[in-house]
């Protein structure tokens, strides 16, 4: 990935995140090797589950690519074992399993999982900034 780049926004100046085509992160650690490590942990995941340890699954693969691919390194699994990712983490897991989701409640997964992720963030964001406003804040 040659120069590839995002178009300059607040969500990008504010955390850093500009460019993802780094070869090494900022503790000069090669950025191909963290993936590659964590390709193979996820092979290797009967043996040694040490990937799940980090919270690393479907909801966060792709925080952690991003995270990774600009650098970060190991800053990005300090984030995602911040407390309020694994719970996002855990609730959208069981908002999808068929077993502890109620189709008749919830209606579709992802209305479920909306659902249920907006619950886990309410113990740590104030309701008064859980709005589209505050979050379109970010994104232009």
């Amino acid at each position: 990935m040659y120069n590839i780049q995002f178009k300059d926004t607040k969500f990008c100046e504010e955390t850093g995140i500009w460019k993802l085509d780094h070869l090494e992160d900022w503790d000069d650690n090669s950025i191909q090797a963290w993936l590659g490590a964590f390709i193979n942990g996820h092979v290797d995941i009967v043996k040694d589950p040490w990937v799940s340890k980090l919270n690393v699954n479907p909801f966060t693969y792709n925080m952690l690519n991003l995270l990774l691919r600009s650098g970060f390194g190991e800053v990005a699994l300090w984030f995602l074992s911040q407390p309020i990712i694994r719970d996002m983490a855990a609730a959208s897991d069981n908002a999808q399993s068929q077993f502890l989701r109620d189709p008749y409640k919830d209606g579709s997964v992802w209305k479920a999982r909306e659902k249920a992720i907006l619950e886990a963030v309410k113990k740590y964001v104030p309701e008064s900034r859980l709005t589209p406003e505050y979050i379109n804040e970010f994104l232009n």
